[in-house]
C-alpha cells in the first residue's frame, strides 16, 4: 500500500496540470484510495486515506488533513457500496472514479473557503470539479489495474485462474 500510495504521490505531483479542465490534475493518490475502498476491509481503506489525504496535503499548498478527511469520507462511502457492485468492473472504476473526484473537489473547496484558506470564487471550484470528473474516470482503471497487478505480483491476493477454459 505505501508504494501505491508513494508512486501515486509522485505521479501526480509530476503530472503538468490540464488548463481546459481549470488546470487540475488528475486524481491518483484518490484513485489509490479507491482500490482500497472498493478491494479491501474498511480498515485498511482508512489507512490508504488518512495515508494518501497527508501525501496530497504534505505536497500542496492546503493545510494537512483537509483532503485525509475527503478522502476516508470517499472511501467509507466507496467502502459501503463494495458489496453490492463489482470492483473489477470497467464501469464501476470509471463511476466511482469519476463520482468521488467530484465530491472530494467539491467538499475540500467548501472546507478551504469557509477556513478562509482559499479565496477562489466557487464558480472555479465547479470547474475545477468537472475537470476532476473527467480526469477521475479516466485514471482510476489505470490505477486499479497497475495497483491490483502488483498486489497479485507480490502474493496480496491470489491470482485469478480460468473457469472451464474461460478467463
Amino acid at each position: 500500500m505505501g508504494f501505491v500510495l508513494i508512486a501515486a504521490a509522485l505521479a501526480q505531483v509530476m503530472w503538468p496540470p490540464v488548463a481546459l479542465l481549470g488546470r487540475v490534475k488528475p486524481p491518483l493518490l484518490l484513485a489509490a484510495v479507491l482500490y482500497y475502498a472498493l478491494c479491501r476491509d474498511t480498515g485498511a481503506a482508512l489507512v490508504a486515506a488518512v495515508a494518501g489525504g497527508i501525501l496530497h496535503d504534505a505536497l500542496s499548498p492546503a493545510p494537512l488533513g483537509y483532503t485525509a478527511f475527503c478522502f476516508c469520507m470517499a472511501a467509507w462511502a466507496a467502502g459501503r457500496a463494495r458489496d453490492l457492485v463489482m470492483s473489477d468492473s470497467l464501469v464501476t472504476q470509471v463511476f466511482f472514479g469519476a463520482l468521488t473526484a467530484v465530491l472530494v473537489t467539491v467538499l475540500l473547496g467548501i472546507l478551504l473557503i469557509r477556513a478562509e484558506v482559499l479565496v477562489s470564487p466557487a464558480e472555479r471550484v465547479v470547474w475545477r470539479a468537472g475537470g476532476q470528473l473527467v480526469l477521475g474516470g479516466l485514471v482510476t482503471p489505470a490505477v486499479f489495474l497497475l495497483a491490483g497487478a502488483l498486489d497479485r505480483l507480490v502474493g496480496n491476493v491470489a491470482r485469478r485462474e480460468p473457469i472451464d477454459g474461460f478467463e
